[in-house]
């Protein structure tokens, strides 16, 4: 069975998905949570978790 994974973040009421993949492997790589993250700051927010 293939697994899907999403990489999003919560806005006010809505959610933003930055990336979604198939998960093939227990660990998430490390370019899936870059792009991620190089999304997220192209938002507009900071990219560190937390902050805005």
């Amino acid at each position: 069975m293939k697994r899907l994974e999403f990489v999003g973040t919560a806005l006010d009421d809505r959610i933003l998905v930055l990336h979604c993949f198939q998960k093939k492997t227990r660990k998430t790589s490390d370019s899936d949570l870059a792009l991620a993250t190089k999304r997220y700051a192209r938002a507009g927010f900071a990219s560190r978790k937390g902050e805005r």
